[in-house]
């Protein structure tokens, strides 16, 4: 699963700082790696939904990456690049996949890896007062004015190709995109709750269930095993197709 935001670019390259006013109050908001990253957990909640959606689905955020997406209206384009072989030149200049390449010597590495964008998402007041996300930002926005400014002449019509190759590439533009994947602890959690419930639906019926019979020995508790047993399968198996569904629609 994936959202996109499209960088606003004019609105970081104008200034690192913004004046706001509120009823006759003034406050500068200062446009550091801070803010871009309460900016995008904001983005991402406002696409994944309300708290309640975000914590009792299967899914959760994995990673961040770029991908490109069409603007043209009818038109869909939304690749992703992290799982190709070679990323386009741009994307690995701009956003290296994980945590970027290894070199022996530190100063060398780029900070501008997945990795580091997801620990500054996970924590935003790490980036208090730093700008290196924010001109980062500037760059990707940058990227995608370039690119326009170069295919006013483009005519949507004109696109053949099914591949999105030639032409299609032209028509896209560089966005940043949330990907959701399986939660392995919430899904593992679900499964122990699933077989816990399951085997005290079975004891409890064994050992506080009503017998048919008067008079048997330690209160018919033999009697009831099979039909326990019985209750507890048929538990089991309500609950895990409640289970897929749950993993196929939330």
């Amino acid at each position: 699963m994936k959202g996109s935001e499209l960088t606003n670019g004019r609105k970081q390259t104008s200034s690192n700082k913004h004046h706001t006013s509120d009823h006759g109050s003034t406050a500068d908001i200062d446009f550091d790696d801070k803010y871009f990253a309460e900016r995008l957990r904001q983005s991402y909640r406002s696409l994944a939904g309300g708290w309640l959606r975000r914590t009792l689905s299967s899914r959760t955020l994995k990673y961040i990456e770029l991908g490109r997406v069409s603007p043209w209206s009818g038109y869909s384009s939304c690749r992703d690049f992290r799982s190709a072989p070679s990323p386009p030149p741009l994307f690995s200049r701009l956003l290296a996949r994980g945590r970027g390449r290894t070199s022996v010597d530190d100063d060398d590495a780029s900070p501008f890896t997945e990795h580091n964008l997801m620990d500054l998402y996970r924590n935003p007041p790490s980036g208090k007062a730093r700008y290196t996300w924010v001109h980062w930002a500037r760059r990707l926005a940058a990227s995608n004015e370039s690119r326009t400014r170069e295919d006013l002449a483009f005519d949507p019509l004109s696109m053949s190709n099914d591949d999105g190759s030639s032409s299609g590439q032209h028509n896209t533009i560089t966005s940043i995109q949330f990907v959701h994947g399986f939660s392995v602890l919430r899904i593992a959690s679900a499964l122990a709750f699933i077989l816990a419930s399951s085997i005290a639906a079975a004891l409890l019926w064994v050992f506080l269930g009503r017998s048919g019979w008067v008079n048997l020995q330690a209160g018919g508790r033999g009697e009831r095993v099979g039909p326990g047993v019985l209750a507890g399968i048929l538990g089991l198996f309500v609950q895990l197709v409640l289970f897929a569904a749950w993993l196929i629609l939330i």
